[in-house]
C-alpha cells in the first residue's frame, strides 16, 4: 500500500523550433541545464524552510510555475516545473508522517494540479440522475450538502483517488450553480464542507482513514482556492 512509486517526469530536451500554445501556457524550447533546475529548486525550497505542510501544496505548485517562468520566460516547460516540484518535495521535510509515505502522494497530487494549470485536466462534469439541485435562491443547508456528498460516491465507482480532487471540486461547483446569489466566499465554504463530508464517508487506498482523512482535509481549502 505504501510503496507507490513517485512520478518521475523527466525534463524533455528538444532542438525543435519554439512553438507557443497560449491556451495551455506551454512553450517548447532547448534544454534546461541541471544547474538551472537546481537553482529553481533552491529558490522555491527556501520559501518552505519550516517544512512543507500538506496545505502548502497549491502554493508550491504556483510558486514553482512562477519561478521557472520568471527565470527563463522562453523556457516554460511542464516537465521542468514538474521536476522542480518533485525535487522540492524530496528535499523539504513534511510533518506528521515519514516522507517515504507522504512524498509519493504529494507528488501525485501536485502533478494533477499542474495538469489543471496547463489545461490538461479533464474538467468535464458528469451529473448523475438526482444529483442536480433544484434551482433555488436559498443557500443549501448542511444536510443538503451532506446528502450531495453521499450522492457523489456514485461518480467514483472505482474508489476515490487523490487525483480526483479537481473533478470533485468541479462537481461541487456545478451543484452550487443551482443556488442563485451565493457569494464566492459562501461557495468556497460549501465546497469545503461537501469535500470534507465526502472524505469522511469514503475509504482511502493509501493510509488508514484515521491518518489520511485529517491530512487530506488540510489541503482542501487551499486547493479549492487554487481551482476557484
Amino acid at each position: 500500500m505504501f510503496d507507490l512509486p513517485p512520478q518521475h517526469l523527466e525534463c524533455m530536451y528538444s532542438q525543435a523550433p519554439v512553438e507557443t500554445n497560449v491556451s495551455a501556457m506551454v512553450i517548447a524550447s532547448s534544454a534546461v541545464s541541471e544547474t538551472e533546475i537546481a537553482g529553481f529548486v533552491d529558490s522555491v525550497a527556501k520559501e518552505f524552510s519550516d517544512g512543507l505542510s500538506w496545505s502548502d501544496l497549491p502554493t508550491l505548485v504556483s510558486l514553482s510555475v512562477q519561478v521557472c517562468q520568471s527565470s527563463r520566460p522562453l523556457v516554460f516547460i511542464e516537465g521542468v516545473i514538474s521536476t522542480v516540484i518533485s525535487q522540492v518535495i524530496d528535499n523539504v521535510n513534511t510533518p506528521y508522517l515519514p516522507d517515504g509515505i507522504t512524498d509519493p502522494i504529494l507528488k501525485r497530487l501536485a502533478n494533477k494540479m499542474l495538469d489543471y494549470v496547463f489545461g490538461k485536466e479533464d474538467t468535464q462534469v458528469v451529473v448523475n440522475e438526482g444529483q442536480m439541485a433544484v434551482v433555488s435562491d436559498v443557500p443549501p443547508t448542511k444536510e443538503e450538502l451532506r446528502q450531495y456528498a453521499v450522492q457523489l460516491q456514485d461518480n467514483f465507482t472505482d474508489g476515490f483517488q487523490v487525483e480526483d480532487v479537481v473533478k470533485l471540486v468541479m462537481q461541487c461547483r456545478q451543484y452550487l450553480s443551482s443556488f442563485s446569489g451565493l457569494t464566492l466566499e459562501v461557495k468556497r465554504a460549501c465546497i469545503i464542507e461537501i469535500i470534507d463530508d465526502f472524505i469522511d464517508i469514503t475509504d482511502s487506498p493509501y493510509l488508514p482513514d484515521s491518518l489520511f482523512d485529517p491530512l487530506f482535509k488540510m489541503v482542501v481549502p487551499s486547493f479549492v482556492d487554487f481551482v476557484l
